[in-house]
């Protein structure tokens, strides 16, 4: 092929790409755009934009020194400077219009959708173009989105999840760009670490994915080569470890947390994420048909992922070894998942990409047999990837309206706000007022199953008091227990009584 030629092939495959990426953030922005409209979501949003607010560069650089929500939290100790961070930029920019906090999380949302079509052409080539379409599709249009989008406090796993995926898709193809993806990568997992604690995970799983990215050499050689390219990465690991350190003063983490704990609840977590990842395709199947449809999607893709792996292809899907990678990776979060002791929906966004990738290398390989006369073969491939596409596709934001219970969760929000403002409007000073308090939880039934969806607590209507009405001497306290103590002249007392449900 002459030079002409192979530029502009090379040009047409760039171009294509680009198109591709661009279907991919499109997708994500315009299935979830709806998520905009609504209110607050999440008992941490308040209490984050109030610890967040800075009047100057200096106060930016003073959160790096702060511990999450500066202890407001309840239920544990964490070091997110980065989250803290993109509050204060939110709030800078938006005041409490939650308007602005969704954009940004529709933003990174998409950008997660992009950085795991992004690694899918790491793993698998940069000709994969349908495994890197059907895995940022897979992510874009995942109904998960319902679980995280609507609440800015989770943002947290979400930038986590973009930064780890974006590190990892940092593994060069080959050595001679191995020194600058380095530092491209050690940035990424700094981020990814101070948007999260999982972002430790990072500088390890670069050495796992340089390690099986390599296709020649013994384990040992392309372990070391690995621990090299991940350095960088290992260094800033290790900042981020001294720093939480010196902030929190101690380990840290949830109240839950434990390291035995990861151990045994490996079948809890893998249970719970399968779940999430791949719920019955439909609204109306008994439990039992459930549970079949869960567990036929997870064998069926995973199987159809282990058979391909072992295939002899002479292309870098089998040079790479890419499941294997992968394993590690989901291997390690099943594990994390469980030191943290915590059993919440969106905690299996980090599973999210993994399968997404599953989703793409089983669609790559059908396409190939296509090539190679398999046509039998490639078609059920290409239809079992297909197949579980169009579950996000139909569960999703793209085609679907907003669930009632977020609708439901919105009007009680609003409306809880509104009374609020209307007594502080009218209360003066030295007055105690009692209002009707906003229940924490909205608890609902979707496919047989309870949910709960976080509204707002005590906390939050004190960091919204904080910030609707700064300056003002109003204090927040919560009833049904015992009674506050007065009014001071200056001052106005809101009491939270919540009523028992009808």
């Amino acid at each position: 092929m002459s030079a002409h030629a192979e530029q502009s092939r090379t040009s047409g495959l760039t171009l294509v790409t680009s198109l591709l990426g661009a279907l991919v953030v499109g997708a994500g922005l315009f299935a979830w755009f709806g998520i905009a409209s609504l209110p607050f979501f999440g008992w941490d949003a308040y209490p984050l934009i109030a610890s967040a607010r800075v009047a100057g560069v200096g106060d930016a650089f003073a959160l790096l020194g702060r511990e999450l929500m500066d202890g407001r939290y309840p239920l544990g100790d964490f070091y997110r400077p980065l989250v803290q961070l993109s509050f204060a930029l939110d709030h800078a920019v938006w005041g409490i219009e939650a308007f602005g906090y969704h954009v940004t999380d529709l933003l990174l949302w998409a950008a997660g959708a992009l950085a795991t079509f992004c690694l899918a052409r790491t793993l698998f080539g940069a000709r994969a173009l349908a495994a890197a379409t059907f895995a940022g599709l897979f992510f874009a249009l995942h109904p998960l989105g319902w679980d995280v989008l609507p609440a800015p406090a989770r943002r947290a796993d979400l930038m986590a999840v973009l930064f780890t995926t974006a590190a990892l898709a940092c593994v060069p193809r080959t050595d001679g760009t191995a020194s600058a993806r380095s530092w491209l990568a050690a940035a990424f997992a700094l981020l990814a670490c101070g948007s999260k604690e999982s972002g430790v995970l990072v500088a390890p799983l670069l050495v796992v994915f340089f390690a099986f990215a390599r296709p020649s050499g013994s384990v040992a050689v392309r372990v070391r080569s690995g621990v090299r390219f991940a350095v960088p990465a290992l260094a800033a690991t290790l900042v981020y470890l001294v720093a939480r350190q010196v902030v929190i003063g101690g380990l840290g983490g949830g109240s839950r947390a434990s390291l035995l704990g990861g151990f045994l609840e490996l079948h809890e977590v893998m249970a719970r994420a399968a779940s999430a990842l791949f719920p019955p395709f439909g609204t109306d199947w008994t439990a039992h048909h459930a549970d079949l449809g869960t567990v036929l999607a997870v064998v069926g893709l995973i199987g159809a992922a282990v058979a391909l792996s072992r295939t002899k292809r002479e292309t870098s899907l089998a040079e790479r070894r890419p499941l294997s990678g992968l394993l590690v990776w989901a291997a390690l979060l099943i594990y994390l998942t469980g030191v943290s002791g915590d059993r919440r929906a969106w905690y299996a966004l980090p599973f999210l990409p993994i399968t997404a990738l599953l989703v793409g290398y089983v669609a790559e390989h059908g396409l190939a047999f296509q090539r190679r006369g398999a046509k039998l073969g490639g078609a059920a491939l290409v239809g079992l990837a297909a197949l579980v596409l169009a579950y996000p596709a139909r569960s999703g934001g793209l085609v679907r309206p907003t669930p009632d219970s977020l609708a439901l969760g919105a009007r009680a929000i609003t409306d809880f706000f509104a009374r609020f403002d209307t007594q502080v409007g009218f209360s003066r000073a030295g007055e105690t007022v009692v209002l009707e308090a906003l229940r924490p939880e909205l608890v609902y039934t979707a496919n047989e199953r309870e949910k709960r969806l976080a509204l707002h607590t005590d906390y939050s209507v004190r960091a919204y008091a904080e910030l609707r009405y700064p300056g003002a001497k109003l204090r927040v306290e919560r009833g049904n227990g015992p009674a506050p103590a007065p009014a001071q002249p200056d001052e106005r007392v809101i009491v939270l009584e919540l009523t028992s449900p009808k």
